[in-house]
């Protein structure tokens, strides 16, 4: 999906059956960007992983990967690695990104 709206965000192109152009700054609404650039924001890794969170991330996301529980296993990650200075990501930030809420965006 993030490719499409790339794809329509940079190009000027003509598609469909019945032939229509579609220009950047007609595809792409505002608000749409500014949810994709926090979002890019919030995962983005300026460090390289530690030894410490992939041991947290075994121990607490670990045994709930892929089950209903694991997005409250991934909030207790993310706080645990916030409380021991691992990410710059409050868990409140993680909280409303998953759950779907503005992010508040950093500069």
């Amino acid at each position: 999906m993030l490719d499409s709206v790339k794809q329509l965000s940079f190009y000027t192109d003509c598609f469909n059956d019945a032939p229509r152009w579609s220009e950047p700054t007609d595809a792409v609404d505002p608000k749409l960007a500014d949810a994709i650039l926090a979002t890019a924001r919030m995962l983005n890794r300026e460090k390289a992983t530690t030894t410490r969170e992939l041991e947290l991330w075994a121990t607490i996301v670990g045994p709930h990967y892929d089950r209903p529980t694991m997005i409250d296993a991934l909030l207790e990650f993310q706080k645990q690695v916030f409380s021991e200075g691992l990410s710059a990501t409050s868990p409140e930030a993680m909280e409303a990104f998953v759950k779907g809420r503005p992010v508040e965006v950093r500069d």
